[in-house]
């Protein structure tokens, strides 16, 4: 997805919806910059799977690129964000829709690929 709403295609457009949408069910507050984050993370990594395999080395400094930020604070926002929702009712949602029912909270990178994942198959 582009920066500018205004050169977004049908398909752009519809995938902000359902990111939206996800992030939405998932609880996880418009308020946090983790929020802007994940929505981006995915964005990218459901239009190349290939930022999954990199998520520290491609996928953080991508997105601080595209917020005049450091990947450092974008891995920050994103865990901060991740907590919050493990740390809520909203788990259980997160758990139902990846069909992954573990106690311990998932990683960043493994928190962004069941996500996308789940975009992509389901």
């Amino acid at each position: 997805m582009t920066d500018n709403i205004y050169t977004w295609t049908p398909i752009d457009i519809r995938l902000n919806r359902r990111l939206t949408l996800l992030l939405n069910r998932l609880e996880i507050s418009p308020k946090l910059k983790g929020y802007l984050y994940l929505k981006c993370a995915l964005s990218v990594c459901i239009n190349d799977t290939e930022y999954l395999t990199g998520i520290t080395k491609k996928l953080y400094p991508f997105i601080a690129g595209n917020y005049n930020t450091s990947a450092a604070t974008v891995e920050r926002a994103i865990r901060t964000s991740i907590d919050i929702l493990w740390h809520s009712h909203a788990r259980m949602t997160y758990q139902e829709l990846t069909n992954c029912f573990s106690d311990e909270r998932p990683t960043n990178a493994q928190f962004i690929a069941l996500l996308t994942h789940t975009i992509l198959f389901l």
